[in-house]
Formats: structure tokens, C-alpha cells, sequence
């Protein structure tokens, strides 16, 4: 997906939101922002919004030397998130297709994103995406793919959100290898915050190297890369992941609710419709 002009403010807007939690410091957050803007003739000129976000959200890092200004912020969410674990857990339990049930709480675990501003509560939000229809479900295509293959390759998105892919792998029946990013960058899902979800119960919890809030594979290890090019079946979780992948050719579902237009745009949906939609390049066998 090409970069648009909507992605440049909103590029600011969590460079801003970025600064100040890395520091109080009001000279400091100036310096990041003008860093920034002077950056923004090459941030239009790259592949997709998730290239351009690398290089913003690598600023505090880079100039204050703050590793994480999410930290708190996932650590609470990831909290929050396992203590209404159990809930959604028993919905999947008690529901007549549990696959498809977990898939939609796992999507509904997508509206945890810092990156987008809202404020939101995660157990009514979470619970309110349970009631929504699907605008795109390749939900068939999704069970033959999962029937044929042997392991699953499964890309990570937000701290918090991972106790709810927790809920699906518990019920894909397959290895699942757990890919989170290579180092902090917005409150995408690192090592530790996948270990502090559990996720290390459920499935092999793998470091792609990415430092982008996407998986842009220039930007992965080598053994990533190699795992994800002999993979048979990839679950995508959340925007930037689909922003990086949507033009590559892999098998590849994405499961992730639209959280601005320029998505919305490319897909030809509304902002907050959720799909699970399979790579259109390719025909899972």
C-alpha cells in the first residue's frame, strides 16, 4: 500500500504523542517535531506508510536515547487484557463455531492501538466489535488453508492485544510461530511484552528484527525472512502489518479492523469495518 497525503499528518500527530512520552522536556519534544518535518520530503517518497514510520518513531529513540516511551502504557494494557482473559475465553467456549468466535475477539483486540489517539475502554470496545459483522470474511478459505498446512506464521501487533491472539492460537490446532518486533516502536509487541501475555504457552515466540510498526521484511532478520518465505499459511494481526504486506505475494490473511481512511480507501471499506480478508496475489493450496 503506497503512501498517502492523509499518513503525513497523522505521521505528526504520533511523532507528538511519541515525544511527549518520552520526555516533559518542551525543548526536546520541538527538536523531535522539526527533526521530523525535515524528514518529510523523504518519508513521501517511500513504499508504504509503515516505511515512513520507521524513521518517525525511531526518533526519540535515536535523539533522547528512551528505548520504550510505551512501556508503562503496554504493560498496563497487557494487564488489563488478562484480567477479562477468562470472559472471552468462555465465549469461545460456549459459542457453536469456536474458530470463528476467537478469530473475532482476536480482531476485537486490534482497538488497542496508542498509535491512532483514541481513547478507549478496552472491555466495552472489545465487546462492541464482538456485535459487528465482518465487512470481508474469508472465513472458508481461511479453514482450507488451516486444514492443509502443518505450522502457522503469525505476525504480531500491539502489547495487549496479544492476550487475545492468545485466545485464537488456543484454538488454530497447529504450531504457531509468534512474530514480534526486533526492537520498541510505538506500543507493537516486543519479546517481553509476548512472554508477559503468555504467549510463550501457546506457541514459539520468534524476533523478526523489525523496527518498523509493520513487518517491512528488508528490515527483518535473515531467519525471519526465510520463515516467512517458506511459509504456507500467515495470519497478518492489524494495520501496519497489512500496509507493509498488502503487495506482497505470500499467504497471507489479514485479521485487523480499519482504523483510518487511507486504508479504508485501498481496501474500498469504511474506517472501523474488521475483515479477514486472504491476500488477493495468491491462491492458498
Amino acid at each position: 500500500m503506497k503512501i498517502a497525503l492523509d499518513c503525513i499528518p497523522c505521521l505528526l500527530k504520533q511523532t507528538l504523542r511519541t515525544a511527549r512520552m518520552a520526555t516533559d522536556d518542551p525543548d526536546e519534544i520541538t527538536r523531535i517535531i522539526k527533526e521530523t518535518a525535515i524528514r518529510l520530503p523523504l518519508l513521501m517518497e517511500l513504499p508504504t506508510p509503515t516505511h515512513a514510520g520507521r524513521i518517525v518513531h525511531g526518533l526519540p529513540r535515536e535523539l533522547l536515547g528512551i528505548p520504550d516511551p510505551y512501556k508503562k502504557e503496554k504493560v498496563k494494557h497487557t494487564k488489563i487484557a488478562l484480567e477479562i482473559y477468562e470472559k472471552f475465553k468462555e465465549i469461545v467456549q460456549d459459542s457453536e463455531d469456536g474458530l470463528l468466535s476467537a478469530i473475532k475477539i482476536a480482531v476485537a483486540g486490534n482497538i488497542i492501538d496508542f498509535g491512532t489517539g483514541e481513547v478507549f475502554d478496552i472491555y466495552k470496545e472489545v465487546n462492541d466489535v464482538i456485535a459487528q459483522d465482518f465487512a470481508v470474511l474469508d472465513y472458508n478459505e481461511f479453514k482450507r488453508a488451516l486444514d492443509k498446512t502443518d505450522k502457522i506464521l503469525y505476525l504480531a501487533d500491539n502489547a495487549g492485544e496479544t492476550v487475545f491472539d492468545k485466545i485464537l492460537i488456543e484454538q488454530l490446532g497447529k504450531p504457531v510461530s509468534y512474530a514480534v518486533k526486533g526492537l520498541p516502536v510505538l506500543n507493537d509487541a516486543t519479546y517481553e511484552d509476548a512472554l508477559m501475555a503468555g504467549i510463550d504457552n501457546v506457541a514459539n515466540v520468534i524476533n523478526s528484527g523489525s523496527d518498523a510498526p509493520g513487518i517491512v521484511l528488508d528490515c527483518c532478520n535473515q531467519e525471519f525472512r526465510d520463515m516467512f518465505n517458506k511459509s504456507q499459511f500467515i495470519i497478518s494481526k492489524g494495520q501496519g502489518n497489512h500496509e507493509a504486506l498488502s503487495d506482497v505475494d505470500a499467504p497471507i490473511f489479514f485479521l485487523m479492523r480499519i482504523k483510518c481512511r487511507p486504508v479504508a480507501d485501498y481496501l474500498g471499506l469504511k474506517k472501523g469495518d474488521i475483515i479477514l480478508k486472504m491476500q488477493n496475489a495468491v491462491t492458498c493450496h
